[in-house]
C-alpha cells in the first residue's frame, strides 16, 4: 500500500519574502565598506602635509586600501552570476575599477558621467526583496562614487557637476518599474 509524501516543501511557488546574499552581492557588500575606507585614506593625505613625518605611513595605508578595493572588484568581475541581480553589480564594479586606475581628470570625469546617461546599467529594477536590497546596495556605491569624485586625485578641479543629476529621475523610473 502506496503512502501520500509531499516532494515539493512548502511555500516553493511563492515569491520571496527576504533577501539572501549571493556571492556577488557577499562581496559587493564588503566593497562599500571598503571603498569608503579607500576614499577616507584618500582625503586623509588630501589634508596632510607632505612634510609630516606620518605622511609615509598614511600614503601607505591608502596603497594598501585602494589594493583591497581593486581585489574586491576583481572577485566580483570574475564571479559566475548566480541571479539577474548580480549584473549590475558587476557593471557598476567595472566601472569602478576603471575610475580608480584612470589617469586623467578628463578621462574620470568622461567615466563618471556614464552614471548619469546610462544608468540604468547601474540600477536593480526587480520587485521584491531581492531588488530592494540589491537597489539600496548600488546606491549607497554611488553615494561613495560622489565622494570619490570629489577627491583632488581623481579630477584636476572637483566636478563641479553631479554625474547623477537625474537621480530624482532614476528613483521615479525604479518606483515605477517596482509597482
Amino acid at each position: 500500500m502506496a503512502e501520500h509524501a509531499c516532494t515539493t516543501p512548502q511555500r516553493v511557488t511563492e515569491p520571496r519574502t527576504h533577501f539572501a546574499h549571493s556571492p556577488i552581492s557577499r562581496t559587493f557588500s564588503e566593497l562599500n565598506g571598503a571603498l569608503a575606507q579607500y576614499i577616507e585614506y584618500e582625503r586623509d593625505i588630501e589634508c596632510a602635509n607632505a612634510f609630516d613625518p606620518a605622511f609615509a605611513d598614511w600614503v601607505a595605508d591608502a596603497e594598501a586600501a585602494r589594493h583591497n578595493v581593486l581585489d574586491r572588484i576583481a572577485s566580483i568581475t570574475t564571479a559566475p552570476i548566480s541571479r539577474d541581480a548580480d549584473k549590475p553589480f558587476q557593471r557598476i564594479s567595472l566601472l569602478t575599477r576603471a575610475l580608480i586606475i584612470c589617469e586623467t581628470g578628463a578621462d574620470f570625469t568622461a567615466l563618471y558621467a556614464l552614471l548619469g546617461s546610462h544608468g540604468h546599467f547601474f540600477a536593480c529594477f526587480e520587485n521584491d526583496p531581492v531588488g530592494h536590497r540589491v537597489q539600496l546596495m548600488l546606491e549607497v556605491h554611488q553615494y561613495h562614487l560622489r565622494a570619490l569624485a570629489d577627491l583632488s586625485e581623481f579630477a584636476e578641479d572637483p566636478l563641479s557637476f553631479d554625474a547623477i543629476d537625474g537621480t530624482d529621475d532614476q528613483h521615479a523610473m525604479t518606483a515605477t518599474a517596482l509597482t
